[in-house]
């Protein structure tokens, strides 16, 4: 009987210890699996880099605007090497397709033909596309009024679609320029009655310009604006650490300051007028 209890004991020590191995071995693969898993190396960040509010990339490499402020963040938190990288502003994209660029970052909107391509994180804040006046325009004060005028925009721009369908409705001229600049010069100057642009530029613009403008409370559209990364699964790990930083900024209120200094307005407060689930292309 003591052979036994004493054979018994002896398979339940060998099976305790084998089972603490396996356990330890886990441990170190589930381990070592997550540090696989953490994105290593430099992220190469494409922007166009021409000028502020988002992103002015001069040539001894200094970063300033949004963009900038928001990826210093990011860099700060997570220890990564964020490397910018100005590119033309049709060609950021093209970084993407030819790994030359983990990231394009220049307050992108998220659309569907950006979605069928690329992955993206989650939105870091939105920008909404709206209409500016003069400021002693009394006959604009909805998008209403716009009937039987001029409105300026940049052509290819955000705004440039709605108001083209806008248009055809309600009869209105739309008139294109090469820049949205341009498009607030020509309002300066009353050769157009109201000009469509992004929330964000006519922000800045009358703050540092002090145009004499006006901007109408209703939006054309609002898109939320987040990074677009190669579909690989590399970036899809990339894109998930992202988001857990962007979410962070987000809610501790870094991202709302950020945008406030530079495009005047807390942008992250858009957040909560954007139904996400209209930008479930899947």
């Amino acid at each position: 009987m003591k052979k036994l209890f004493s054979k018994k004991t002896s398979l339940l020590a060998f099976l305790a210890a084998l089972a603490l191995v396996l356990l330890a071995c886990g441990s170190e693969e589930d381990q070592e699996s997550a540090e696989m898993d953490q994105w290593e190396g430099p992220v190469r960040v494409a922007t166009v880099g021409t000028g502020h509010p988002y992103s002015l990339v001069e040539e001894d490499g200094t970063w300033t605007g949004t963009e900038a402020e928001i990826w210093e963040e990011i860099e700060e938190r997570t220890g990564w090497d964020v490397q910018v990288q100005r590119v033309g502003s049709s060609a950021t994209f093209g970084q993407l397709d030819t790994d030359r660029s983990d990231v394009a970052a220049n307050n992108y909107g998220l659309t569907e033909e950006r979605a069928e391509k690329y992955i993206y994180t989650v939105p870091a804040y939105a920008d909404a596309n709206t209409i500016g006046v003069k400021s002693d325009n009394e006959d604009i004060q909805s998008l209403e009024d716009l009937s039987g005028k001029t409105v300026g925009v940049q052509a290819g721009q955000a705004a440039d679609i709605p108001l083209t369908e806008m248009a055809e409705e309600m009869d209105f001229e739309v008139v294109r320029y090469d820049s949205t600049t341009d498009a607030f010069l020509q309002l300066e100057i009353d050769s157009v009655d109201a000009v469509g642009a992004p929330r964000s530029l006519l922000n800045e613009y009358i703050e540092t310009r002090d145009a004499d403008f006006r901007i109408l409370e209703e939006n054309l559209t609002a898109a939320p604006v987040v990074y677009f990364l190669p579909d690989t699964p590399e970036h899809a790990q990339l894109r998930d650490e992202l988001n857990v930083v962007i979410e962070d900024m987000v809610e501790d209120g870094t991202m709302g300051e950020i945008t406030e200094k530079w495009l005047f307005s807390d942008m992250t407060k858009n957040l909560e007028d954007i139904d996400l689930d209209e930008y479930d292309f899947d």
